[in-house]
C-alpha cells in the first residue's frame, strides 16, 4: 500500500495525489448514486430479420474463451458466467456471429427479488411477468458496432413472445449504456436514488414522467455515434 502511494506521488506529484485521495474519500462518505430503470415498449420490434439470441451453453462459453483469449476482462466475465450458469438461478443468452462464436452476452433473471448491488437493494417487481436483463457484455474488440442495443432489443422481443415484461437498468452517469438502451426501444420508467452521508444511507424510488423520458432520449441521441 505504501509503495503504491509512493508510486502515485512520483507519477502525479504530491498535490494531485492528495486531491485525488480527497475526492475518493469524499465519495466514500457522502454522495448520491442514481440507477435508471427502463421498460421495453411492446410495440417495438427489430426491423431486420436476424436470428435472435441463443440460450447460453458450455460450448458457447468455451468457444468465446478461445476466441477472446487475449482479453483479460472478457475472460473474467466468462468466468463469472460459468459460475452463474452452474447455479441455474438466471438464464444466459448469446448473440452469435456467422461462425457460431458469441458477439455479445447477457443475462435474464426475475425482477422480483433481484439484488441491485449498485444501490444495495433487493427489488420488488411491478408485475409477476417482469424480468430483468443484466450483466451485458461486448468483447473489447467488437465494441462500437451497436451490438449492445441489438442484443437487448432482440432479447426483449424474445421475452415478450414468452409473455414476459422486459426491464433493464443503467447507472445514470453511463451515457453510452443509456444511449444503447433507448436505441433498443426501452423507455425510462423510474429511478433509484441512494444518498449517503458517513454511515447513514437511504435509497428512494422516483417515478419518471414523459418529459423526463424525453430528456433522456435527447441526451442518449447525443451520445450515439
Amino acid at each position: 500500500m505504501v509503495s503504491g502511494v509512493r508510486k502515485r506521488i512520483a507519477e502525479n506529484g504530491w498535490r494531485n495525489t492528495f486531491v485525488s485521495a480527497g475526492r475518493r474519500l469524499q465519495k466514500s462518505v457522502v454522495g448520491t448514486d442514481e440507477v435508471l430503470l427502463f421498460q421495453w415498449r411492446p410495440e417495438t420490434q427489430d426491423s431486420e430479420q436476424r436470428p435472435g439470441p441463443a440460450p447460453l451453453t458450455w460450448e458457447i462459453m468455451s468457444a468465446a474463451a478461445m476466441r477472446y483469449s487475449d482479453e483479460r476482462e472478457t475472460l473474467d466475465y466468462l468466468l463469472r458466467c460459468a459460475s452463474r450458469f452452474r447455479s441455474g438461478k438466471s438464464n444466459g443468452f448469446a448473440l452469435l456471429g456467422a461462425d457460431g462464436v458469441a458477439l455479445h452476452l447477457a443475462w435474464v433473471a426475475p425482477y422480483e427479488g433481484f439484488s441491485m448491488a449498485e444501490v444495495g437493494e433487493v427489488l420488488s417487481a411491478p408485475g409477476p411477468a417482469s424480468m430483468m436483463i443484466f450483466d451485458c457484455w461486448t468483447p473489447l474488440t467488437l465494441r462500437g458496432q451497436g451490438l449492445y442495443a441489438r442484443m437487448i432489443g432482440q432479447l426483449a422481443c424474445r421475452l415478450a413472445a414468452e409473455g414476459k415484461d422486459a426491464w433493464i437498468f443503467s447507472a445514470a452517469t453511463n451515457s453510452a449504456s443509456v444511449a444503447g438502451i433507448v436505441k433498443a426501444g426501452f423507455e425510462l420508467r423510474t429511478s433509484l436514488l441512494k444518498r449517503k452521508l458517513l454511515w447513514w444511507a437511504r435509497t428512494t424510488q422516483e417515478s419518471r414522467g414523459l418529459a423526463e423520458s424525453n430528456q433522456v432520449d435527447a441526451v442518449s441521441n447525443g451520445a450515439l455515434r
